[in-house]
């Protein structure tokens, strides 16, 4: 859905969101709730994102240019937005195995660096946030801790039960992080989560993360992240211009900025007030794909989900035809894992 035509593009950036005459969203509206929504914004793929967008300033806008008083009161849009935007983190539920056997998991030294950064051994009790399939939750359990799992998808949630079954210490409950009742505060030794937190409400991460903590306890954020450094060579940026041909909303240049790719996660922990500034670590490696192992990562990503089932079918021939013809049928997509471990305050 197009933007109403009384405002300009609109430009988003990691902490604020600037309309028209580049006047910030949030001094438009100044209410702790705002700055929420705009890290939502921030995060989300850029589909969902123009019909979200869409539907909240059509509701505000009535067509002379104007900022309506009701903006005020935006109490229900900012609920449907975030509906929307939520909906777009529960994607991954649906496609539990396929994201199972083609994400990339973590290296076993990320782990060995984790326990001696957070100072934590056999039978610490561990909270994971968002643990998905459970790519970091059976290294963690097999090392002998107590991992509470809290998975916002039921699917991934069941599956996460059964690599656990050896591990009857560990369990998992199906909520999101934001709903589940933190019952007893200061209960666990470490709270971890790999390549989720961004998904999080930014009003509530920390904040719960460091009230379910001891007071010598250890926040631990993991994400993996594209290495282009590691690829086959020229293979990231003929993969760009096969998406800019065939799906030029996907184009980097075009998609709007993700937590996941903040630069300074490190400063974003220690801002936060609840934390001390992290010990960092960074992990390189890479993963051989075929045309068809690699359609099947590209599968997993919500913003080739949401595409046109036509736009999908072409894109994805294009990209076979370029690993087939360009490469030989094999590339290497290089990753790097990064580790960041802080202490509470």
């Amino acid at each position: 859905m197009p933007l109403p035509a009384c405002y300009s593009p609109v430009e988003v950036r990691p902490e604020r969101c600037f309309i028209a005459n580049k006047r910030p969203l949030d001094d438009v509206v100044a209410e702790d709730t705002t700055s929420a929504v705009l890290n939502y914004l921030s995060c989300a793929k850029r589909k969902l994102f123009a019909q979200a967008l869409g539907r909240v300033f059509a509701r505000a806008c009535p067509g002379d240019g104007s900022i309506p008083a009701r903006l005020a009161r935006k109490e229900r849009w900012v609920g449907e937005l975030k509906e929307d935007l939520g909906r777009l983190r529960s994607t991954f539920d649906g496609m539990a195995t396929l994201y199972d056997e083609a994400r990339p998991g973590y290296p076993e030294r990320l782990f060995d660096d984790l326990a001696a950064l957070s100072a934590v051994g056999p039978g610490a009790q561990v909270l994971e946030i968002g643990c998905g399939t459970g790519q970091a939750t059976l290294p963690l359990a097999r090392r002998g801790y107590c991992v509470f799992c809290v998975e916002l998808g039921e699917n991934m949630a069941v599956m996460t039960r059964g690599k656990l079954a050896d591990h009857p210490e560990s369990r998992v409950i199906a909520s999101s992080f934001e709903d589940w009742p933190l019952e007893e505060e200061g209960i666990f030794d470490l709270v971890i989560s790999a390549t989720a937190f961004h998904w999080v409400d930014p009003e509530i991460r920390y904040r719960k993360s460091a009230e379910a903590l001891w007071a010598g306890g250890s926040l631990a954020l993991i994400w993996n992240a594209h290495d282009p450094e590691g690829s086959s060579e020229g293979f990231p940026e003929a993969l760009a211009d096969v998406h800019r041909r065939e799906a030029p909303e996907l184009a980097l240049e075009r998609r709007p900025p993700r937590l996941d790719r903040e630069p300074d996660k490190a400063g974003e922990i220690e801002r936060s007030g609840f934390f001390k500034r992290p010990e960092e670590r960074r992990y390189r490696f890479g993963i051989a794909h075929d045309a068809r192992s690699y359609l099947r990562l590209l599968g997993t990503f919500s913003s080739h989900r949401a595409l046109d089932e036509g736009t999908r079918r072409q894109l994805f021939s294009d990209v076979a035809r370029l690993i087939d013809e360009a490469y030989g049928g094999r590339v290497v997509e290089g990753y790097r894992s990064e580790l960041y471990v802080a202490r509470r305050l």
